[in-house]
């Protein structure tokens, strides 16, 4: 929510008028919420770290292969095999989510999905740069579709 609109729902909500600056409602947001819940779960979130990174780390490989090997099967374009690599493969943090409800629960519900974020950062543009120097699929230039004007 924008810093504008907080001090709006105080007005209305309360009939007060408050006058509130971005860091100023960050630096109590970090010191009422993520320092205790960061110091309080200290413990749980190293020891489940490294169980969580292998997870994504092996969660995406599965999933780009997958995708891969699927789109090859069933017999897509190169174009399709690389599109549908990059949808499966990338676009799993919502089962990142349900892994990490089933597997970790309390405040650790966010680590997973929190990884994969940073992991598809890796991933992603590593394997465009692995595409792209295979040549394109359709075997033109990477050239924006002309406008049909």
């Amino acid at each position: 929510m924008r810093e504008e609109v907080k001090p709006a729902w105080v007005l209305a909500l309360a009939g007060e008028s408050i006058d509130v600056t971005f860091a100023s409602l960050f630096s109590s947001i970090v010191q009422i919420v993520f320092i205790p819940v960061l110091a309080g779960s200290k413990g749980v979130i190293l020891g489940a770290a490294a169980a969580a990174i292998a997870a994504v780390v092996l969660h995406n490989a599965i999933g780009l292969t997958a995708g891969n090997l699927v789109g090859r099967a069933t017999g897509m374009s190169e174009d399709r095999v690389r599109a549908t690599t990059f949808e499966v493969g990338l676009q799993n943090s919502g089962l990142a989510v349900a892994l990490a409800t089933a597997h970790f629960g309390g405040g650790l519900v966010a680590l997973a999905p929190a990884l994969f974020s940073v992991w598809h950062n890796v991933t992603g543009p590593a394997l465009a740069s692995y595409f792209s120097s295979r040549g394109d699929p359709a075997g033109g230039e990477h050239a924006p579709p002309e406008s049909a004007d």
